[in-house]
């Protein structure tokens, strides 16, 4: 009967382990998950910093938030390095617009913070498809090698 009693009790024992385990593994996955998670925020802002870097170092291309008061006549050298900043820019945009339509992010409701940067990363996409100063611009040309989703969504604005 004692050999019985002890046989019990090391099943329940190793049980309770293996339950304590999983739940140990768990937690350690939601801390990964949550890390990974934060490195592509990390990353999308370090890109949205970069592009705020060449905004500033080249004024002249006139691709800040705040348009110059009289239009700047650009080079041919200049109208390249404008297109390629605008590729710069759909680019970190369509970063953004996957990142927050992904499935895992479908949830927003939960995060008020990643809710508000959404809005404003859609509201960003929104500024630039009607700003004027990109009105020359043939949008189908220049979104052809961008996800579909990103290309639609764009077209919709």
């Amino acid at each position: 009967m004692r050999a019985a009693l002890w046989t019990s009790i090391g099943s329940i024992a190793t049980s309770f382990t293996v339950v304590l385990a999983l739940l140990d593994f768990r937690r350690a996955n939601k801390k990964s998950d949550d890390l990974r998670r934060q490195e592509v925020f990390d990353k999308l802002d370090d890109s949205w910093r970069e592009w705020l870097r060449l905004v500033i170092d080249n004024p002249n291309l006139d691709l800040g938030d705040t348009p110059l008061k009289k239009p700047p006549v650009l080079s041919e050298h200049e109208i390249v390095q404008r297109d390629a900043m605008i590729n710069l820019l759909m680019s970190l945009l369509e970063k953004a617009f996957l990142l927050y339509e992904r499935d895992e992010f479908e949830n927003l409701d939960k995060n008020l913070i990643r809710r508000m940067n959404r809005a404003g990363w859609y509201g960003y996409m929104s500024f630039w498809k009607k700003d004027p100063r990109l009105s020359g611009i043939d949008w189908d040309e220049l979104l052809r090698n961008y996800t579909v989703g990103f290309r639609e969504h764009m077209r919709s604005l």
